[in-house]
């Protein structure tokens, strides 16, 4: 009896682990938690960009496969999210546009190193140094 209880409690530990990742927030409803052991691009990031202004300046990426196996990426801000628009990843690389403020459009490279991505934001101003580190583990695209 008693290893039933640990099994069960076991079983619906990780069953709340996985719902609180999934309703951290409404992005992730359709978010794939399947976890893989190997480096993945896809997954969970916090991010920073030096020199954005301060609404820009953090952010939460997420990075996945949909539906019908096309990237699908977005970045959540603290005033909102936006959709990234012409994603392409590779295993080391991802490359997207964002319209900011419904205006402009900058385009963000990130290469991965290690469970790390860095690389800049290409704006009509200038370009700015972005580093990301994964806030969950790798995801399965």
């Amino acid at each position: 009896m008693r290893n039933y209880l640990i099994i069960l409690f076991t079983v619906l530990s990780f069953i709340s682990f996985v719902k609180c990742l999934a309703f951290e927030n409404d992005t992730l409803n359709t978010f794939n938690l399947a976890v893989n052991t190997e480096k993945s691009i896809y997954g969970i990031w916090n991010c920073s960009v030096s020199g954005a202004t301060p609404e820009y300046q953090k952010s939460t990426l997420f990075i996945n496969k949909g539906e019908n196996g096309t990237p699908t990426l977005v970045v959540q801000l603290s005033s909102g999210t936006i959709v990234g628009h012409d994603v392409e990843i590779t295993e080391t690389m991802v490359k997207f546009n964002l319209n900011i403020e419904g205006v402009d459009r900058v385009t963000v490279i990130l290469e991965m190193i290690d469970d790390t991505l860095k690389g800049n934001v290409i704006t009509s101003e200038g370009n700015l140094a972005v580093t990301c580190t994964r806030k969950t583990p790798p995801q399965t695209p």
